[in-house]
């Protein structure tokens, strides 16, 4: 690999949210947000940091590829590039590149269907790869700069803007909530993603994540933080 997995890079080696398989364990490709860097063993989640929301579609062609877009700001060349445009009606492509500016032209990886052919003006949104900016809790889970969607966990200590394995399927190691994670084999863990310590717990309430089970075995305690081994259902 060029690349292990217990390894961090400065530099992009492979695509984002590319998938690696090793027995029953999967990681995702991901990059590290700019403020992101944080300890290892956090559920990371994705942000809104490269979002176009409200902007304006060009006309949609059936069987064609390229569309025009009206930015609400500017963006940069192939921000959205493994991205997705959800379309008016509810239609979502991969893009495949875009250019840079305010006014752009997505290259998508798939073309418009006959249902989808719409003239311009109408509304559509822009998202980055969930991979493309990832980072450990607070503002991400609702707040204006995050999604609350955890992508992966991070098994190594990770450096903010650095490039990274996260892993999103099977045994990891996970930072817990004492009181409330850790004491039966098979609790659901469920995501929280507001603090450093109220990270990953079976805590009550609506819209948390589900992101594993407890194995059975106890937490242990390393460096003031206490470690589950859980099995995670994050994406396969």
């Amino acid at each position: 690999m060029l690349q292990e997995l217990n390894e961090q890079s400065i530099s992009q080696k492979y695509p984002i949210s590319m998938r690696y398989a090793r027995d029953e364990r999967v990681w995702r490709y991901a990059h590290i947000h700019p403020t992101g860097g944080n300890g290892r063993g956090r559920p990371m989640m994705a942000t809104d940091k490269g979002v176009e929301r409200g902007a304006f579609l060009g006309a949609q062609v059936a069987g064609a590829n390229t569309v025009t877009w009206a930015c609400v700001g500017t963006v940069v060349a192939n921000q959205f590039k493994d991205g997705y445009l959800l379309c008016q009606g509810g239609f979502v492509h991969r893009i495949r590149s875009n250019t840079g500016g305010a006014t752009i032209t997505l290259t998508l990886e798939d073309t418009f269907a006959a249902c989808e052919a719409i003239a311009a003006g109408r509304y559509g949104l822009l998202l980055e790869n969930p991979y493309a900016n990832v980072r450990a809790h607070a503002t991400c889970n609702g707040g204006a700069s995050g999604s609350g969607l955890c992508v992966g966990i991070n098994t190594i200590d990770v450096t903010s803007d650095y490039y990274v394995w996260l892993q999103t399927w099977g045994p990891a190691g996970v930072i817990a909530t004492p009181a409330t994670l850790g004491d039966a084999e098979g609790e659901i863990a469920l995501c929280v993603g507001e603090n450093v310590g109220d990270e990953v717990g079976i805590t009550t309430g609506h819209g948390k994540q589900i992101i594993g089970h407890s194995m059975p075995c106890a937490a242990i305690n390393w460096e003031n933080e206490n470690f589950m081994i859980l099995d995670l259902c994050i994406r396969p």
